[in-house]
């Protein structure tokens, strides 16, 4: 399935100059099989009823699913690869320079040009973008194998790389199911434990990873100057802030870590753990219908049932 994951900023979303481009990106569409379109929630409440209405039309033929970001901004580098429909300028600069697509409601000359130019999902660049992923999960592995190189599991003795690529496969499964920009999903996948488990400093990762990733991995990362039971809620807070990209490699890796707890744990301890876990869900299942299922039926499940050979 082809998905499309679209912005509507809510300056431009029914203005008059939206007309002519509303045709044109519905013919842009058609290669498409299903369509996401992200909303942001400061958006008006009559204006948001607009909004659908006028989606449903737009997109009458193709699966529609919509989802509304629970923050005061959309973020750049949570929507990177996504195409932003917007009449400002320098807001089509800056989702650019992010990564992004834009059409910029300006003349109709220009908007077919830019769509004229998109390359999202053709048969030809797929291919092309799976050796290019396939590089840069490598590159990005073993920078974070490095990294983690004397670290396991807890509990375990496993190399904590295991958990690292456990979350990535999850990340991956879930690219095949929602829109999910993986050239940034991937890496902040690999390494978002980097800042918060290793010497990597942010200057590091970012010389390696570009500031997009980085700071996603800092949204990530509990901050150590806060009391421990303190620290998970400033950093569900942030993450709300950052965007879906990073709220969903979080959930990700919740939902690997609720795998048998180590047996040093006490009831008290799981029990802590496994109510983390539902307030991680409920915070920020927004960001991930496909993760959120996934993250809530290993909840009913934790802890597993263990024996000698093994985990249930």
């Amino acid at each position: 399935m082809l998905s499309l994951p679209v912005y509507f900023s809510s300056e431009s979303i029914l203005t008059a100059e939206a007309s002519a481009t509303r045709e044109l990106l519905r013919q842009a569409c058609h290669d498409f099989t299903k369509v996401s379109v992200l909303l942001p929630s400061t958006m008006a409440t009559g204006l948001l009823t607009e909004t659908s209405r006028w989606l449903d039309l737009l997109f009458s033929e193709l699966p529609l699913e919509r989802l509304v970001l629970p923050s005061s901004r959309f973020s750049l580098l949570a929507l990177g690869g996504a195409l932003l429909v917007s009449s400002s300028q320098p807001l089509c600069q800056s989702w650019e320079s992010a990564g992004g697509q834009t059409i910029l409601f300006q003349t109709v000359d220009e908007t077919s040009q830019r769509l004229a130019s998109f390359c999202f999902a053709s048969a030809k660049g797929q291919g092309a973008s799976a050796l290019d992923l396939s590089d840069l999960y490598s590159r990005t592995l073993y920078f974070a194998s490095r990294a983690h190189a004397h670290q396991r599991l807890p509990g375990s003795s496993l190399p904590y790389v295991t958990h690292l690529v456990q979350v990535a496969q999850e990340i991956m499964l879930t690219a095949h199911q929602e829109p999910l920009p993986l050239t940034l999903a991937l890496p902040v996948a690999l390494l978002h434990d980097v800042l918060e488990d290793t010497p990597v400093t942010v200057a590091e990762l970012e010389a390696f990873a570009g500031s997009t990733v980085t700071e996603a991995v800092q949204a990530l990362t509990k901050n150590p100057d806060l009391p421990a039971q303190h620290r998970m809620r400033e950093c569900l807070d942030r993450l709300r802030r950052a965007g879906p990209l990073p709220a969903a490699v979080k959930l990700a890796d919740r939902l690997v870590n609720l795998q048998a707890p180590p047996t040093t744990w006490s009831a008290e301890k799981i029990a802590h753990y496994r109510d983390e876990g539902q307030q991680i869900l409920q915070e920020l299942g927004w960001a991930s219908p496909h993760l959120a299922f996934r993250l809530q039926a290993r909840l009913e499940q934790y802890p597993p049932v263990t024996f000698s050979g093994g985990v249930l």
